[in-house]
């Protein structure tokens, strides 16, 4: 992730409006930013003995994937329970897919042209007969 410039405020919540009109928010005591022109505006008000905002010296930066903790903890959570399903059945075929538009599928009659460009083992070996449509139509009049 990226390193962030840390102020810190004597109160919980407070807000800034920079010269530039911009309207910013410390939440929890603390704003974040990469912004160059932020950061020596905010630099100067410390330096100038603002007595609202300060910089930690024991904290001038931080990295922004902490600034949301939660989500680190649940990339986290989420990548040892997948190496621990790996781990407790390697033969598991965990697959792989991509997003965008099913090329040469109008309908589900010809799904199994899909299921060959499959990476999934279980398509490619025809395991359980293979991928076949749920329901098959025919409409004649």
């Amino acid at each position: 992730m990226s390193e962030l410039t840390l102020f810190k405020s004597r109160a919980g919540t407070m807000g800034y409006v920079f010269r530039n009109g911009k309207t910013v928010h410390f939440l929890g005591g603390v704003y974040a930013t990469a912004a160059k022109d932020e950061i020596e505006e905010l630099t100067k008000e410390c330096e100038n003995g603002h007595p609202n905002y300060f910089i930690d010296e024991n904290q001038k930066t931080i990295d922004s994937a902490m600034m949301d903790p939660m989500a680190v903890l649940r990339a986290q959570i989420k990548q040892e329970i997948l190496d621990q399903m790996r781990a407790n059945d390697p033969s598991k075929d965990m697959g792989s897919y991509g997003t965008g538009k099913l090329e040469g599928i109008a309908t589900s009659a010809n799904i199994s042209g899909a299921a060959a460009a499959s990476e999934s083992q279980a398509a490619a070996s025809g395991a359980a007969g293979g991928i076949r449509p749920a329901i098959s139509v025919n409409l004649k009049k």
